[in-house]
């Protein structure tokens, strides 16, 4: 039996620093951390933790003010370069867009994702500066046989809580 989620705006809010706020507090349990950049997910209204527990599941959308997940390795298999993201997920590296944003700071998104960004942990981040080449004034990302470009991010980085579920406690 398929349960239909409950839906709710589950007060989690991602600071410009990055930091993990709920109701006013910053939350620095890392397994807690841990366990929300694992569970998040996207629709087409904005970024939510699921949580599930037997018959219930929850979608607690969260508001960002910043880009607050990593690329944190990468792995090659049958010659494909796959991304590791915090989120435990492993994508081909040509299944991403790559940006710049306006302080020119290089970041990525899912081609399936509207709203979810990663940037790069220290490690990652040398990987990818070690791919880029420029042309002629536009920066891309050198593979064996194809070129990703890398181009200017105008939109805003920051997601909000769908209107239909800020501030509300049961949907």
């Amino acid at each position: 039996m398929t349960t239909t989620p409950r839906k709710f705006d589950s007060e989690i809010r991602i600071s410009q620093s990055g930091d993990w706020i709920f109701r006013g507090q910053k939350i620095t349990q890392e397994n807690v951390l841990e366990f929300f950049k694992k569970n998040i997910i996207e629709d087409e209204f904005g970024i939510y933790i699921r949580n599930s527990y037997a018959e219930l599941v929850e979608h607690g959308y969260i508001g960002a003010k910043c880009i607050f997940l990593k690329i944190i390795n990468s792995i090659v298999e049958d010659n494909i370069i796959y991304l590791i993201a915090e989120d435990e997920s492993k994508t081909p590296i040509q299944d991403f867009y790559f940006y710049s944003d306006h302080e020119e700071k290089i970041f990525c998104m899912r081609k399936s994702d509207q709203f979810i960004k990663f940037n790069f942990n220290r490690h990652m981040h040398n990987f990818i500066s070690n791919l880029m080449m420029e042309e002629s004034g536009k920066y891309f990302l050198q593979l064996e046989n194809s070129k990703i470009p890398i181009l200017p991010y105008d939109k805003p980085i920051e997601v909000e809580i769908p209107a239909t579920y800020a501030n509300s406690k049961n949907s």
